[in-house]
């Protein structure tokens, strides 16, 4: 994108706003690669985490505070970005454009996020105070006169300090004083960030160089509006929250006026522009035509990124549709309309596999293509176009369909493929139109234990995977896995266990469910079996699942459940009897999972599959069948959920650690950003398993641990363990911890 598309958008791109950050702190980073970055239309949510990490976050570890008011901090410039992409994904500000708007939410909306941050270095960096901080903010001077001031007066022992500096560092510090010219950060660091400097003055006036940077860039005394009139950044945050929907109210109403006046204006307005590509493009889908309705529907997307808010979320599905059903799926453009889905927060985060390959952005899953290209009829209602027969696909979620012939055992070749889901108006990977399975998988799959038996018997190849990464072990697991709503079985296990396995086998994932060997072990709350899968060589610390968790995490979690069953038959309960508080209660992640196990049937976001529950209570037949389900559900989990042992769990958890899982792994889970295994652990009050983590990790590792935090996104806090323990009343974790604190300053004074 050149300079001028980039300055026609209402909003930042979040690539300039950390170049903004990074040019005040002075991060001395690679400008050239930034720059790029700030024109680039279809930036990633992991590209954005990158940039924050490498131009922000790096300079903060570099001026080593203590270790939780470095977590706090970043995790408030984390809040600015997301709060920031939630404004962008939901405000329409088509009709505006930078010049006018940019100045505003750089006022209205950064600043008070600024000052946020600032006042918490004034209560977290003694011995400066908040008024310190203020000072800095309101003289009116063009120089770092005011904070050296401050520094004098705040440091004892700042004259013998200065007093042995070299005379060329003196000669920078009075010159900076002079305002001649900005330190620069290496500068900063040379003089104060060694052992002798008093603490936290390098934070200080790296602060000072930030505020004094900001004002001569914009030459404006908007801080000072905000500390005559203080108000919390809640506040302030509603105040600008309103007044940008008043913004986008008023350009609604101005495009609908010009509509209807049949203004030349609104041909030429944004808003108007966009919505008259899509309907071409619509409609050469409809005729057949999907290259046009590509090329139509790429201009209209351009245009909606950084304006149009909430219709983005539309526009984007509109994509989906037209890009899962070209003849080769676009897997680029569908790779970029992932990519802003979780930029803006639209979806999740797609789910990484162990394929280096690939980037996160990039893992598009043939079931999702399927979805897309399933509900294609359901998206374009919305446009009032009715699509060919070709387009329409019934459900997502087919049938199993054999032949007669597929279904006799084969026992001549048993390694005899069985093709199944023979539809062509789906999606399959490598070009195939049919899903691909062995007998001996297919056979475990209908419990049929002769047939597998025998195909065992005449030589069948355990090693063989189907299509989607099944293998008959990882089958006959899923039979045993207390979590699902079956009876549990363990004859194919028994089968099939002691036979010779290659690593590719144990540790392989199945493209749709992420299911894995080492999860499923668990999941069946037996030690002798998640034991004998660690044996086969199943990677301790591989994710999978529906919320991309290892196997840790998913045993800790499980005993959460086990503890407070009663919980998850209440949450199944509430999708038959109050759906809308169910689907809004749902975490991304579960809801995530519920959208893989439903392939779009019911919806394809949560106001679509909430309308089409609430429709569903109101016919008798279907809410019949509802209820059914719900009863059978709650019988079925609450007999297994009873089959769960918490001794045998905590063993699991136990074993798990000294294969080497990782305690402090990092996973989002109900909107925090970094909980591990160790936290969810002291949520649960889990004393036993607090004391093993802490008792086999080595003195760097156990630091590492206990002082790993999480980012609840609501507040914008880290948040450790000592607030969890607080919180969930976990006072026997709390105790352990505190033990193995004084155990751990005992041996260092010895």
């Amino acid at each position: 994108m050149s300079n001028t598309s980039t300055k026609k958008t209402p909003y930042f791109f979040p690539a300039e706003v950390v170049r903004a950050i990074a040019r005040a702190i002075d991060s001395k980073n690679d400008s050239e690669s930034l720059d790029n970055k700030c024109h680039d239309l279809y930036l990633s949510k992991n590209e954005l985490d990158q940039l924050i990490n490498i131009h922000i976050y790096k300079v903060i570890e570099r001026v080593e505070l203590k270790k939780s008011v470095e977590n706090e901090l970043k995790a408030l410039v984390a809040q600015i970005f997301d709060d920031y992409l939630k404004v962008v994904a939901t405000y329409n500000l088509s009709e505006r454009n930078r010049d006018d708007i940019g100045p505003w939410i750089l006022e209205a909306f950064f600043c008070p996020n600024l000052i946020n941050i600032i006042y918490f270095l004034g209560i977290r960096t003694k011995p400066f105070e908040k008024s310190d901080y203020v000072k800095l903010m309101v003289d009116n001077s063009s120089s770092l006169e005011p904070a050296f001031k401050v520094i004098e007066k705040r440091i004892e022992g700042w004259n013998t300090f200065y007093a042995v500096l070299s005379k060329n560092d003196k000669d920078k510090i009075t010159a900076w004083r002079r305002g001649a010219d900005l330190p620069s950060r290496t500068s900063l660091m040379s003089i104060f960030n060694t052992q002798n400097a008093p603490k936290n003055v390098l934070v200080f006036l790296l602060t000072a160089r930030a505020i004094e940077y900001f004002k001569r860039s914009h030459e404006s005394d908007i801080f000072n509006q905000y500390i005559e009139q203080p108000r919390s950044l809640d506040s302030s945050m509603v105040m600008f929250e309103e007044a940008i929907f008043a913004l986008e109210t008023r350009d609604t109403d101005y495009v609908h006026r010009l509509f209807e006046k049949n203004d030349d204006k609104f041909r030429n307005s944004i808003s108007a522009i966009r919505m008259e590509l899509l309907a071409y493009s619509v409609a050469s889908f409809a005729k057949n035509d999907l290259e046009q309705a590509k090329k139509r529907f790429i201009d209209a997307f351009d245009l909606s990124l950084y304006r149009s808010g909430h219709i983005c979320e539309k526009v984007i599905e509109v994509g989906f549709v037209i890009a899962s059903w070209q003849e080769s799926p676009d897997m680029n453009l569908i790779t970029k309309l992932k990519s802003i889905q979780a930029l803006y927060g639209y979806t999740l985060p797609t789910i990484v596999t162990k394929d280096t390959k690939r980037k996160k952005e990039n893992l598009v899953e043939d079931w999702e293509i399927n979805m897309w290209r399933s509900n294609a009829q359901r998206v374009f209602n919305e446009f009032k176009v009715e699509l060919p027969e070709k387009y329409k696909v019934s459900s997502a979620v087919l049938p199993i369909r054999l032949n007669a012939e597929e279904l006799t055992l084969d026992l001549k070749k048993p390694n005899k493929k069985v093709k199944i889901n023979n539809n062509d108006k789906l999606h399959r990977n490598k070009g195939k139109s049919k899903q691909v399975t062995t007998q001996l998988i297919w056979n475990t799959l209908r419990k049929d234990l002769d047939a597998v038996n025998q195909l065992l018997q005449t030589g069948a190849d355990i090693n063989i995977l189907s299509d989607n990464n099944e293998s008959a072990l990882l089958v006959a697991l899923q039979h045993m896995n207390l979590t699902d709503i079956h009876e549990p079985d363990d004859r194919f296990y028994q089968t099939l266990k002691d036979l010779e396995y290659v690593p590719k086998t144990i540790n392989a994932m199945t493209s749709k469910k992420h299911l894995l060997p080492l999860l499923s072990a668990v999941q069946t709350g037996r030690t002798d079996v998640v034991e004998h899968i660690l044996n086969l060589g199943a990677d301790v610390n591989q994710k999978g699942g529906s919320g991309h968790l290892d196997a840790l995490t998913t045993c800790i979690s499980l005993i959460g459940t086990i503890k407070n069953s009663k919980m998850l038959l209440k949450q199944f309960s509430m999708i038959t009897e109050d759906p809308e508080t169910a689907i809004a209660r749902m975490s991304d992640f579960e809801f995530s999972a519920f959208i893989r196990e439903t392939q779009g049937s019911l919806g394809l976001n949560r106001q679509e599959v909430t309308s089409y529950l609430i429709q569903s209570m109101k016919s008798s037949d279907e809410m019949a069948i509802l209820k059914e389900l719900s009863e059978v559900f709650k019988e079925h989990s609450q007999a297994n959920y009873e089959l769960f042992d918490l001794r045998e769990m905590r063993k699991i958890a136990k074993l798990l650690i000294d294969e080497g899982a990782n305690p402090s792994s990092k996973y989002d889970w109900h909107g925090i950003d970094g909980y591990t295994p160790f936290l969810l652990a002291c949520e649960l009050n889990e004393a036993e398993l607090v004391s093993h983590v802490l008792d086999n990790a080595t003195e760097d590792s156990k630091d590492e641990i206990i002082n790993m935090v999480y980012r609840d996104r609501r507040y914008g806090k880290a948040v450790g363990y000592e607030k969890i323990c607080k919180h969930f009343k976990a006072d026997n974790v709390l105790e352990v911890i505190d033990r193995h604190s004084t155990l751990e300053i005992s041996d260092s004074i010895s």
